[in-house]
């Protein structure tokens, strides 16, 4: 059996230039999930959803997601901030659990607006998955 964990949702804005499709420099809000699996034991301890993990969780993907993105589709995005999240040493997380905890999955859910490059109004969740 495994657990998983899913944070979330937290809020990022983002701004990219997609020169894969042709689009200037165009901005989007964001919501983030992050989830974590642990190997099921007698202790059941998984990722501490407390305040300050999630703060510093999403203190971390504020701050590679700052700067705008060149040359970045929404899944290059993505996949920016996975490797952020799953290289991430959280100082708070041994505070609240010992357990053995891991990335599996993360999802970006990217609000599009009917604007003049032709975005739909509407979600689009960009996963990725160990």
């Amino acid at each position: 059996m495994r657990m998983t964990i899913k944070t979330g949702d937290m809020a990022i804005f983002f701004t990219n230039v997609n020169r894969q499709m042709g689009l200037a420099g165009h901005s989007h809000f964001a919501l983030v999930n992050c989830t974590y699996a642990h190997a099921v034991d007698d202790k059941l301890l998984g990722f501490p959803v407390f305040e300050n993990t999630i703060r510093a969780l999403h203190d971390e993907i504020l701050r590679v997601t700052k700067k705008p993105f060149r040359d970045h589709t929404n899944e290059l995005v993505a996949k920016v901030i996975w490797d952020t999240v799953d290289q991430f040493k959280n100082p708070f997380t041994a505070e609240w659990s010992d357990a053995d905890f891991k990335l599996v999955r993360i999802e970006l859910k990217v609000r599009g607006v009917r604007d003049a490059i032709g975005h739909s109004d509407s979600f689009a969740t960009y996963v990725l998955e160990r």
